[in-house]
């Protein structure tokens, strides 16, 4: 139904924003995968995504602190 077409454009779409590079669109996506898996009662899913969210966030962080 929605929720799988919604899942696929998400899918999509974070290709591409890895592909360019664009982290925050990475990111709201990541959110919005997690959000759609929680929809689909797949709580596991949704949790992982969340946490495959916050190590990027973290490893960007971690990233710009160690090349200033």
């Amino acid at each position: 139904g929605e929720l799988d077409t919604a899942l696929e454009y998400l899918k999509r779409s974070l290709a591409i924003f890895r592909e360019t590079g664009a982290k925050s669109g990475e990111g709201k996506t990541l959110n919005n995968m997690a959000t759609n898996a929680h929809a689909r009662g797949e709580l596991d899913t949704a949790l992982q995504t969340l946490k495959n969210q916050q190590l990027a966030l973290w490893f960007r962080r971690y990233r710009q602190e160690v090349q200033q």
